[in-house]
């Protein structure tokens, strides 16, 4: 059922050309999983040469008004770059991103290469697309992590 893959991979195809790609996918979100994945990652892969992607949708549900609220905080959580602090919200519905052991696998990989900071790209959900404000509305953001200076 997960489609992240067939989703990214078209569009980095066309802003990298030719690249290799390792495409991992798990569901148990736990922080040590998570902590796993991340130490993987950055034993394995250097920083200078690698592009780590987490895929995720935010809010799922009807309301634009919560949808525009819930992505404000699980955006903000995930700026803050506190992985357990994220997990810990996505599980208890503070957040809402269905594929938040992955963000937070990136986030720990980010901080395994010397610390990160993350900053957010771009930001819109399908009804501010559409233009439908009491539909069904999903989130979305991109975000970039990237090493201080």
């Amino acid at each position: 059922d997960e489609h992240s893959l067939e989703v990214q991979l078209p569009f980095l195809q066309v802003v990298l050309g030719k690249f290799n790609v390792v495409p991992i996918v798990f569901h148990e979100y736990t922080l040590e999983n998570c902590e796993n994945l991340a130490k993987a990652i950055t034993k394995y892969c250097s920083a200078e040469n690698t592009v780590v992607i987490a895929s995720t949708d935010l809010y799922h549900g009807y309301s634009y008004k919560e949808c525009v609220r819930m992505d404000g905080l699980t955006i903000e959580s995930i700026k803050n770059g506190d992985a357990a602090e994220f997990l810990k919200g996505s599980n208890n519905n503070m957040y809402q991103a269905c594929g938040a052991g992955p963000v937070a696998a990136l986030m720990l990989a980010a901080n395994g290469w010397g610390g990160s900071q993350i900053e957010l790209v771009a930001q819109t959900n399908s009804s501010d697309v559409t233009g439908k404000k009491d539909d069904w509305t999903v989130g979305y953001a991109s975000l970039v992590a990237f090493q201080k200076n």
